[in-house]
C-alpha cells in the first residue's frame, strides 16, 4: 500500500471491510463489476482502500483483477470469464457497481458468475 500510495502515512491508510454495492457488500476476494474509462469491467476484489488526504477527508480506492469473459460463452445467465491477476487496475469505490454470486473453477483458471436479468 505504501507503494500505491506514496506520501500517504501508514497512521492514514486503511484496509476497507464490506464495502457497500448493488447486491449487498463485497469484501476481497468477491467477484465485482467496477466501471473504467466508461466501460463496465468485471474481476476480482484484492482489497479496498481508504486514504486519508490533509485537505479533504478520506478517499476510498479498490483493487481489482480484471477478468475476460469467454468468447464462445453463449449462456447468458451464468456467464463464463477468464481467471486473471495479470491486469489489475486502482479504481475509486464510487466506480465499484455490483457484487456477484460465482462458482470458481476448481483451478482457478476460469469462473462462472450469475448475471440477473432484470425486468
Amino acid at each position: 500500500l505504501r507503494e500505491m500510495f506514496p506520501g500517504a502515512c501508514d497512521d492514514d491508510t486503511r484496509v476497507l471491510n464490506a464495502v457497500g454495492c448493488n447486491g449487498g457488500s463485497a469484501n476481497a476476494g468477491d467477484v465485482v463489476s467496477c466501471l473504467i474509462n466508461g466501460e463496465v469491467q468485471l474481476g476480482q476484489l484484492q482489497v479496498a482502500v481508504g486514504v486519508k488526504h490533509p485537505s479533504n477527508g478520506y478517499s476510498s480506492f479498490c483493487i481489482v483483477s480484471l477478468w475476460h469473459p469467454d468468447s464462445n460463452d453463449t449462456d447468458c445467465t451464468w456467464r463464463k470469464f477468464s481467471v486473471s491477476k495479470g491486469s489489475v487496475v486502482m479504481v475509486p469505490l464510487k466506480c465499484m457497481d455490483t457484487v456477484f454470486t460465482y462458482p470458481m473453477a476448481r483451478d482457478h483458471k476460469s469462473c462462472s458468475v450469475f448475471v440477473a436479468l432484470r425486468a
